[in-house]
């Protein structure tokens, strides 16, 4: 069982030596990413990605995902949020990536920009835990109508799709509480 370092927020498990080394590099690489992106305006606006432009293959992606997917299972957000940010700035069309980012956002309490990573995820394609989550966030915002919105969208697409049948509940349930908390 990994040690424990003790943090505000509780205690967390102790980052192995060779995610530390990929956080550390993911943070050099997120504090020069706006000159990055600044330099591969022109070929971003012919629809090249900042990965593609730097040459990062498919299983550059994977391996990071895999690392960030692993990282959020232990809930372990922080240090999977550069990952997951840096995966987003270098592919955002690979929903995967948004969503990830998003979710570390959110589990971070950083509500605005998670509900915002959300919404892009469902540009053209419908995805009802996103909405979901974005709702989440919404609702953690005090915006409660749009909220509301969004748990209903999200649970109006659940509707004859059994693999989102517990999403749907979910959806269910979060629009009863907003009702009773925030009678219209």
């Amino acid at each position: 069982m990994p040690e424990t370092v003790s943090h505000a927020a509780g205690a967390l498990p102790q980052a192995e030596p060779a995610v530390e080394a990929i956080v550390a590099q993911m943070e050099i690489v997120l504090e020069t990413l706006p000159a990055l992106l600044k330099a591969a305006l022109p070929a971003a606006q012919f629809g090249a990605s900042l990965g593609e432009l730097r040459g990062l293959e498919p299983q550059d992606y994977e391996a990071l995902y895999a690392s960030a997917a692993e990282l959020c299972d232990a809930e372990r957000f922080r240090e999977a949020m550069p990952i997951a940010i840096s995966l987003v700035a270098h592919e955002p069309r690979d929903v995967r990536f948004l969503f990830i980012g998003a979710t570390c956002l959110q589990r971070l309490n950083l509500h605005k920009p998670a509900a915002a990573m959300f919404g892009l995820c469902v540009i053209g394609d419908d995805n009802p835990p996103a909405i979901y989550r974005m709702a989440e966030c919404l609702a953690a915002l005090g915006d409660i109508e749009p909220a509301r919105e969004a748990f209903d969208a999200a649970h109006e697409m659940c509707r004859s799709r059994d693999e989102y049948r517990g999403l749907q509940d979910l959806c269910a349930g979060a629009l009863e509480r907003l009702g009773q908390q925030h009678a219209i």
